[in-house]
This record gives structure tokens, sequence and C-alpha cells, in this order.
């Protein structure tokens, strides 16, 4: 048995050290070096490791095995390419500032940042070479080139180089690998009576206002509200940041393709694929956000209903003090796959229903065939045209939403509740079929679903 061997990948030599040789004569570290030499390697020797392998085999009078002595280089990889965002976006607001006290201060949360005409706004960096390895026959071991930075352009912006610019003035969005300057509609004063619904084909909203109860904001960009959001109906398919607060009864409904942040949530039914920031409470609400869920810089308290999060939640208290049956969800569960699928499927008919009226043609035969009718009917082929590229642009969202929450599904990873003061008695924590009811309140706590033991792990933070 060769006491030198070489891994069968070509990248390590192990051998075994004798603190003397047969004729009861000392292994020095020269005859091993002329050993490894003489096996003509082309790798790093251990010299370290090699002189405390001799140190303890002399010591202990017996041999030492399996001490790496020469090691290949490893081969390495480039670098993906990225880009770089190189201004502010709506995302980067904080809800808030807070003083030692406790006290917020809503008023101070930062600029809404657009961008200008001609601007700078993104950087492409360009993958890496990387750098080749060599294993201890001295065969080179190539390395892989990192990959390009995928980044589509939207609206409003161009390349240069590896420069990305405005070309019209407006709020920047980057999502889903597309970089856009998106348009602003503004509402000055009170979305309500005097406006009638407010629904955008394109751009975003900014609302100086309140969003009074019955009315809709519809836009695929991002909605801005400087006042409060009452029992009305809010659909962006990027951010929605609210200056003031949400104020329900149940029968409203705030849904984001992207994140969400207000001050407090009352009544609410909140639907998001992004993270959800509120400041003081999340109260007697429905929640579902795909990303993590942070109510923290006031209060930060989660009193009943029923608050879901994809990628965990952060806050002061849950529960209260009298015990409120507040439910938590971590993981998206089956019961929200299942919403989506239904939804789908709605839609799915809606659009079949509309091919029979109008075939497959595009937007432009469509309304080329109907131009001889009257304006009536021309109104209406118009209308049934918006609701089609509405229904299509709403499936697209479905068929990513479900494919990532399969994705997530099948990792087995629990996303963790983290409360920085009380988790009250009352308190129903859930993951997939799984629930832990709170029977004794729990202070600075960590809950987490630990699914290789099979039960909710809670540990101090």
């Amino acid at each position: 048995v060769p006491l030198l061997q070489i891994s069968p990948d070509l990248m390590t030599m192990r051998g075994t050290i004798f603190h003397q040789d047969f004729k009861s004569q000392p292994v020095s570290g020269a005859r091993v070096l002329d050993a490894i030499k003489a096996m003509k390697v082309k790798g790093k020797v251990n010299k370290p490791g090699l002189k405390s392998a001799m140190l303890t085999a002399a010591k202990k009078q017996e041999a030492v095995r399996d001490v790496v002595l020469c090691t290949g280089t490893e081969a390495l990889n480039g670098e993906n390419g990225r880009l770089e965002i190189l201004v502010s976006r709506q995302t980067e607001r904080l809800p808030g500032t807070t003083d030692s006290s406790g006290n917020i201060d809503y008023k101070q949360r930062g600029p809404i940042h657009t961008v200008k005409k001609g601007q700078i706004i993104a950087k492409i960096y360009p993958p890496g070479k990387g750098q080749n390895g060599m294993n201890l026959l001295g065969e080179t071991l190539a390395s892989v080139p990192g990959s390009p930075c995928l980044v589509r352009l939207g609206e409003n912006v161009e390349q240069r180089g590896q420069e990305i610019l405005a070309t019209e003035g407006g709020l920047l969005v980057y999502r889903n690998d597309e970089i856009k300057v998106s348009e602003v509609y503004t509402v000055e004063g009170n979305v309500g009576p005097h406006t009638g619904h407010v629904i955008l084909e394109r751009g975003s909203i900014h609302i100086d206002g309140t969003v009074m109860p019955g009315f809709h904001v519809v836009c695929p960009g991002s909605i801005i509200v400087k006042g409060t959001v009452e029992d009305s109906i809010l659909t962006a398919g990027n951010d929605i940041d609210i200056s003031g607060g949400i104020l329900m009864n149940g029968s409203g409904m705030l849904r984001a393709g992207g994140s969400l942040h207000a001050m407090f949530a009352i009544g609410a039914n909140i639907r998001i694929g992004g993270n959800l920031s509120i400041t003081n409470e999340i109260n007697k609400s429905e929640v579902i956000a795909e990303g993590s869920i942070r109510v923290a810089g006031g209060q930060g308290k989660i009193i009943g209903g029923r608050t879901c999060c994809g990628l965990g939640i952060i806050a002061s208290q849950v529960g209260s003090e009298l015990g409120a049956e507040t439910h938590i969800e971590l993981g998206l569960s089956e019961k929200i796959l299942n919403e989506y699928k239904l939804e789908q499927e709605r839609l799915n008919r809606t659009l079949q229903h509309i091919q029979q009226k109008l075939g497959n043609a595009d937007d432009a035969e469509v309304k080329a065939r109907y131009a001889q009718q009257n304006k009536q009917k021309q109104a209406t082929v118009l209308y049934i045209l918006k609701v089609r590229k509405q229904v299509s642009t709403r499936l697209d969202e479905l068929t990513a939403n479900i494919s990532k929450l399969k994705e997530r599904s099948a990792q087995n990873c629990s996303p963790a509740l983290k409360v920085r003061g009380i988790i009250f008695h009352g308190v129903v924590i859930h993951c997939g079929n799984n629930s832990m009811r709170i029977h004794k309140d729990l202070s600075r706590s960590k809950i987490v679903y630990d699914f290789t033991q099979k039960q909710f792990m809670i540990t101090s933070l």
C-alpha cells in the first residue's frame, strides 16, 4: 500500500507519516519532500501540515494517517455581470422616522425620488473571465466565464455603452430584470366623486390626498397616496406607498405586484407580491405578502386577523394582553396557491369568451374590422380590447406567482417569526398543515418550523 496517494480527481495528495522507518531511523521532512518531488506533482506542498503531522507522529510514536500533503489549484469561475442602480427608488424610502422615545414623525419620510430626462440611472458591469486552475499532474483546469447581466430595457430608457439613461422623467422601476422610467399621473386632492375611478393603462399614480370609500385606483406601475386609503380598491403592478394608513371595514382590497408601505392597517385586505412595511400596527386584517413583513418603528403590533408571509415576519408585539386570537402563517399555504389557481381559471374563461367574440387577431386588425360600425359599437370593441389586455397581463402574473410558490414549497424551508417584544397567549402559528397555539406569553422570541424534526422551534433573540 503506497504511503503517498493522489485522489481520483488529481487535486489532492494524502499520505501516512511515520516517526521512523523500518531501520528505526527517524523520518525527516526532507525525505518526505524528496518522495513528493519524485512523484513529479505540480501542486502546492502543505509544509505546515507536514510539520504538524511529523511532530504528532514523534510525540505519540505512531503513524499519522490521511495527511494532506499537496493540493492542486482550483479553477476560479468568472463573476457574473451585474446591474448597479445609481439613483434611489421608491421602494427604498423609509416608512417613517422614530425618536429615542418611540414617537413617530409620519411626515419625515424623505422625498419621492424621481429621475430627470437624460440622467444616468444605472450601469451594467460585464462578466469576469475567471482564472484557470491546475491539477497535480500539471493539467490545466479551465475556468467558466461569468454570465452577462440579463437586463431588459423598458419604456423611457436607453443604453449607451455600459450606462443606462432615462429618455423621459418619471419614477424608476426595476423588477423582473426590466428597468424602466414610468410615467406618473398626479391627482391633486382626493380620489372621490370629482375624479371618479382612476384607472391607467400605463404609468404610475401620485395622489396628493385620500382615496375615499368605494373608489378604484388601478395602474401597471406604482401608486403613491399622501393621505389615507379608506374602503377602496387599489391595484398596482409594482409598489403601493401610503403616507397615512389603511382604514377599512373588510370591503376594500389592496393588491400590488411589488411592495407596500403604510403607517397602519386596520380591517384591511392586502395581497402583495413583495415586502410589506407597516410602521405602527396591523389590526384585524387579512394580509398575504409573498416577501417579508416588517411591523416596526412605532408600536409595531400585529393584533387579530391573519398575517401570512413568504419570507419572514419581524414585529415588536404579536397578539394582545386579552388573548386576542391572532393567526400567523409562516410560508404561503396551499390555500393561497388554490386562490391563485381559481382566479387563473376564471380569467381563462373570460379570455375564451372574448376570443369567441373577437377571435385571436391583434388590436389593430380588430379595430380595422369594426371601423365602419357606429360609434357605440366601436366604443364597445375598444373596451373589450382593453379588458383582454388586462386579463392577459394578470394571467402572466398568476402563472409566475404559481411557479414561484411551487418552487418555494418544494424547498421545505420555513420563514421565521421574530418578535422583539411579547408574543401573547392566544396567538396561533401555522406552517403548512401544522399549527401551534401560544398558551404562555413569550418575550423576545424567534419561532420557525423545523421540517426535519417536524415541530415548531422557539428560541430567544
